[in-house]
């Protein structure tokens, strides 16, 4: 085998593992981005459940 195979197919297999890399990464952002979205629900959530409370407790007075 000449030298040009082996630097072709260790050149493939870096690529390989560079997607892969590149891919787990991509799919960390999008699960980080997914909790955040979350979060950022539930704090509304929390906001407006206060906020109905808030005018019960007026209207009671």
């Amino acid at each position: 085998m000449s030298l040009f195979f082996y630097i072709t197919v260790m050149t493939g297999l870096a690529l390989i593992y560079y997607g892969y890399v590149k891919k787990l990464e991509a799919d960390l952002k999008k699960k980080e981005l997914e909790i955040e979205e979350k979060k950022i629900d539930l704090e509304i959530k929390k906001e407006e459940s206060r906020l109905i409370r808030e005018e019960q407790s007026d209207q009671g007075l």
